[in-house]
């Protein structure tokens, strides 16, 4: 099974001060890490984009920051929406970083998320959503351009490890709102003095 880990971020950039004085979060950014790569995934490739799979890769793998495919495939990689759209991409210059592991996630869920993601991957970003908090505008399951942390939220729950409450309404999802998932735990440890109730895993 491949590893999944669930990278937070922020950098220096305006954009980045940007999105976290609107959502009141320290990171600004959040990606999917296959610390061990996706080892399966040029066949994965193959099987769902068929002759298609040049072009297909073409849009998946980040220009401004690529990746091969013996490193996608051996790790560490990135994956998650960031300023070119939803890309498999390299690591940058980050001015803090938090690492999560996910309570429950299977090979079952593994792949369900990975199928999520083939299909997600070459979609734009969603620009409008770094200005967007405040006026609960949008649906953040809308899956024709993503924002970082709709597109995991979304990814999770496609793998029924949902990582908010599905109970509650949540018009729009930022990094903060994941990091606090009681479905999360930091690594190599969560901070202590902070209790973190049952996760929202399905049962199914």
């Amino acid at each position: 099974m491949s590893e999944v880990t669930i990278q937070f971020s922020a950098t220096n950039s305006i954009i980045s001060r940007v999105i976290r004085w609107q959502s009141r979060s320290w990171a600004s950014h959040v990606d999917i890490l296959f610390p061990n790569g996706w080892p399966t995934f040029r066949a994965d490739v193959r099987r769902f984009a068929g002759k298609n799979e040049k072009e297909f890769l073409d849009k998946a793998i980040s220009r401004k920051y690529p990746v091969s495919m013996e490193r996608i495939e051996k790790g560490p990689v990135l994956i998650g929406a960031i300023s070119e759209g939803v890309r498999i991409h390299d690591f940058w210059k980050y001015s803090a970083i938090r690492r999560y592991s996910a309570t429950g996630l299977t090979a079952r869920r593994v792949r369900l998320l990975q199928g999520f993601l083939l299909r997600q991957l070459g979609k734009p970003y969603w620009w409008r959503g770094v200005f967007d908090w405040g006026l609960d505008i949008g649906d953040w399951r809308q899956d024709e351009s993503w924002f970082c942390s709709d597109l995991i939220a979304a990814g999770f729950e496609a793998g029924r490890l949902p990582l908010l409450n599905p109970l509650v309404p949540c018009p729009r999802v930022t990094p903060g709102d994941l990091e606090f998932s009681p479905c999360l735990d930091l690594l190599p440890r969560y901070p202590q003095g902070i209790k973190k109730p049952i996760c929202y895993t399905e049962s199914k």
